[in-house]
């Protein structure tokens, strides 16, 4: 659902950066098993879903367990297997604890958004799209062509 979700809303935006970030899209949540796969052997499930409850915050609570958030993983993982640079360094600054370099940013910034709208916890809901669209509004980026594809995958999934 992300990777279509990004896939529908850059179409209209940038044809070459949908096409990059498609695959990058449906690979941003591969480091979620690997967490599990930890939480699971620590026989910490109970406690990990307690604390998303309780934080609503994924990556922090990701971080308190395994000391690394998805995206972490995932960049390290793509590095390792020697994807595309631009696999990992979206993943390397998704949780945008540094500064993300100029010619990473829209990449990234796109990423964040689609994670925002769809995840583990929410797919698509009001206050879903609601976070999503204020990542939009905070940085001035016209909300048309995202409102579309939005209202797209939620006839296609949800209806």
């Amino acid at each position: 659902m992300q990777s279509e979700l990004l896939f529908q809303w850059y179409m209209g935006i940038d044809i070459d950066t949908a096409r990059s970030l498609t695959p990058i899209a449906f690979l941003m949540e591969t480091g979620k098993i690997l967490i599990a796969k930890d939480i699971l052997e620590d026989k910490k499930t109970e406690n990990f879903l307690s604390d998303l409850m309780k934080y609503n915050d994924i990556s922090y609570v990701e971080n308190m367990y395994t000391i690394m958030t998805t995206a972490q993983i995932n960049a390290l993982i793509f590095e390792h297997l020697h994807l595309n640079d631009t696999f990992w360094e979206c993943m390397k600054y998704l949780d945008a604890e540094r500064e993300v370099p100029s010619h990473m940013k829209e990449m990234v910034f796109a990423l964040q958004v689609v994670r925002s709208a769809v995840n583990i916890q929410e797919q698509l809901s009001e206050d879903s799209i609601k976070k999503a669209l204020n990542l939009l509004d905070t940085n001035n980026i016209n909300t048309d062509s995202f409102i579309r594809a939005v209202k797209r995958l939620q006839k296609k999934y949800l209806d």
